[in-house]
């Protein structure tokens, strides 16, 4: 309705100069916000002390708009925007281990095998419910055998597979169900996950706008090389082969939990011009 999108499009909502401004009801003097149900000539008029009424307050959004934090500054000498600032930290934590068994057969023949195990994860904070969490893992195996038939000929055959594994989601920092969102549209129906609808306004900081739902990405990668190094003289003489088998796997749904936009259009002065 348009009682919806001009509760969301309030210029003092959206800046969120202060808690009062955050309920919607505080005059705000950053620009004019028009009625959309009341058009004379193609021109909305403007609310009385440009508040908008109660009664055109989406209870929804009401709630969803005290999640903003609160302004840190005034912001921009006409518009309040850019009136939020804090430092954050993107956190890192990685480990690694690397095992290896070698074994000889005779004095010419010897076998490898290693294994490698990467794991790590980040999280990148975000006060606007789009807080991001990875998680990697790499792992690796490798079987080598060396074979020395003459002192001067070199036979290497290798056998290797990796395996990457890289899952994000975002941190539920608000129950959706709790501000007025029903499950039928917050519980993605793929893998029953609840997560919060991201929101977009026009000009202005979204809520659970900078981060995507839950991602996962798989890469397997199988190789064989096959390599004879000869020594004649003063050359080193090397022939052979190498093989790769790539697999990549990414599933990562956009918004899985619904997108909603929202612009000036139902609030503008003239129905045919948003600005």
């Amino acid at each position: 309705s348009d009682g919806s999108l001009q509760t969301i499009y309030n210029p003092c909502v959206n800046v969120h100069a202060s808690a009062t401004d955050r309920t919607g009801t505080a005059p705000c003097s950053v620009a004019p916000v028009f009625d959309g149900g009341d058009i004379v000539d193609y021109h909305r008029a403007p609310f009385a002390n440009n508040i908008i009424p109660a009664n055109l307050l989406d209870p929804v959004m009401k709630k969803v708009m005290a999640l903003y934090p609160a302004a840190t500054d005034a912001g921009d000498e006409f518009t309040a925007t850019n009136n939020y600032t804090k430092k954050m930290v993107d956190t890192t934590s990685s480990n690694k281990f690397d095992a290896k068994i070698d074994h000889y057969f005779t004095s010419n023949s010897r076998a490898a095998v290693r294994y490698s195990r990467l794991w790590s994860t980040q999280l990148t904070p975000n006060d606007f419910l789009g807080e991001n969490n990875n998680k990697y893992n790499d792992d690796s195996l490798t079987l080598e055998h060396t074979w020395t038939p003459r002192p001067s000929l070199l036979w290497t055959n290798r056998a290797t597979i990796t395996r990457y594994v890289n899952r994000q989601f975002v941190s539920q920092t608000a129950d959706p169900s709790q501000y007025g969102f029903p499950e039928v549209l917050t519980v993605n129906s793929v893998y029953g996950v609840k997560n919060f609808p991201s929101l977009y306004l026009d000009g202005y900081q979204g809520l659970v706008t900078d981060a995507a739902g839950l991602t996962t990405e798989t890469d397997t990668q199988y190789s064989y090389s096959s390599m004879f190094t000869k020594i004649s003289g003063g050359h080193n003489l090397r022939f052979g082969s190498e093989m790769r088998w790539y697999l990549n796997n990414f599933f990562q749904p956009g918004n899985p939990s619904g997108e909603y936009d929202f612009s000036a259009t139902s609030t503008a002065r003239s129905v045919f011009d948003p600005n």
